[in-house]
């Protein structure tokens, strides 16, 4: 079996299990602007957070700025998790939805996406030097 990404699937986790449980009680899968929780830098304009919802749970980005950035890899340092009603630990829970949000269980794997592109331009970069060098 393999993942959206073509990558073989792993075991799931508990809680990416969990998460991933369309059938389950309370599935919600989406997001969108959150009045409820405010964004204090206005990143936006409005002043709204963007909150991500799943499963008996809702989080956000710790920083709104975080989503214009377009080669971050988000980690489970950089998720704050507004609701959780679910009978997974913090630290477990943002592991997962890292994994099931932005990661090899999300439809585009955005960090491994983000890493390859990083990696390529140091690449490039490595070798434009080298060749200067060279021509010393």
């Amino acid at each position: 079996m393999q993942a959206f990404n073509k990558q073989p699937i792993r075991e799931l986790t508990p809680a990416e299990d969990y998460l991933l449980d369309e059938k389950g009680d309370n599935y919600e899968h989406g997001s969108g602007w959150s009045e409820d929780y405010q964004d204090p830098s206005k990143f936006w304009g409005h002043g709204m957070s963007h909150v991500y919802c799943n499963r008996n749970v809702a989080f956000r980005l710790k920083e709104e700025k975080w989503h214009g950035l377009t080669s971050m890899i988000i980690k489970p340092n950089h998720i704050e998790v507004l609701i959780n009603k679910t009978p997974f630990s913090k630290p477990e829970l943002k592991k997962a939805l890292v994994e099931v949000w932005f990661g090899s269980l999300a439809p585009f794997d955005q960090n491994e996406n983000r890493r390859q592109a990083r990696n390529q331009q140091a690449r490039n970069r490595r070798a434009k030097l080298k060749e200067a060098n060279n021509g010393l």
